[in-house]
Formats: structure tokens, sequence, C-alpha cells
């Protein structure tokens, strides 16, 4: 006849409490992470709406326009990482309402830590095929594009200072 120890029960007990323990955290964090999953694919699909990209194309051409003074329009936009931006119809305009940069299609990449702190850094941004329109008024005067460069300019120089 088999005889058990005393202690022998208490310790497997103890052995299938805690197993059972591990089981839950693990089943825990397995929901935990599918959830999480779940969550980025659908913000992801959230992006691919074409009322949302518009609405983000304009939530941005008016930043833009206020923190540089710049006149842009963007028809569309496409998310492709959350480092990539692909812009659609992309418009600049002089301060007399004339074209200085049509692209059909502009790459911005843009730096995805800045984006957690509730700003958007552009590292570069590229044109395919843009059509550039650099004119004077007059013999001598300064190129249509002058205004963008100084305004770009003065928001680096305030930038820096905060620093």
């Amino acid at each position: 006849m088999y005889l058990r120890k005393p202690f022998a029960h208490a310790q497997r007990q103890q052995y299938l409490t805690s197993k059972s323990r591990i089981i839950k955290i693990f089943k825990y964090i397995s929901v935990t992470l599918a959830i999480v999953a779940a969550i980025l694919y659908l913000s992801s699909l959230l992006f691919r709406v074409e009322s949302v990209q518009h609405a983000i194309a304009g939530y941005l051409t008016g930043k833009i326009e206020e923190a540089y003074g710049i006149p842009l329009s963007i028809e569309r936009l496409r998310i492709r990482n959350l480092d990539e931006i692909i812009l659609k119809g992309v418009l600049i305009k002089d301060r007399s309402n004339d074209t200085i940069i049509f692209a059909h299609e502009a790459t911005a990449h843009i730096s995805p830590h800045k984006l957690s702190e509730g700003s958007i850094q552009i590292n570069t941004l590229t044109f395919a095929a843009p059509d550039i329109r650099l004119n004077r008024d007059s013999a001598g005067g300064p190129l249509n594009i002058q205004f963008l460069i100084d305004n770009l300019e003065k928001k680096e120089e305030s930038e820096s200072k905060d620093i």
C-alpha cells in the first residue's frame, strides 16, 4: 500500500495554485496584447477612410498656415507608416495668390517621437514631378518664394531660442 507523505499533498496544491496563477497571468497578458493589436489595426483602418484623411489634411494645412504663414492646400493624404505621409494635390501659393509649387504627389517623412509629444516635425518633404513657378514682381525684386524662406527662418530662430 502506498503511503502519502503528510506534506506532499500541500506541496502539490501549492504547485497547482502557482501554476494556475501563471496560466491566468499569461491569459491576461494575451488578451491585453490582442486588444492593443486590435486597436492599432482599427486605427489604421480609420486613417484609410477618405473623410478622416480629408479632416487630417485640413488640420495640417491650418497648422502650417498658422505657424509659417504659408498658403497651402492638400487635396488628400494617406498615412503609409507612422513616419510617412503621402500627400496628394499639394498647392503652395504666393502672397498674390499665384502658384509657386504644385505637385500631384509629395511624400513627407515625419518624426514619430515628436507625434507622441503632440507636434509634427517634417524631416524630409519630396515632391514628385513638381510644377515650380518662380518669378519676380520687378527687376531686382525678391522672388515670390522669398516670404516662405523668411517665415521658415523666423520659425527656426524662435524655436532655437526656446530650447
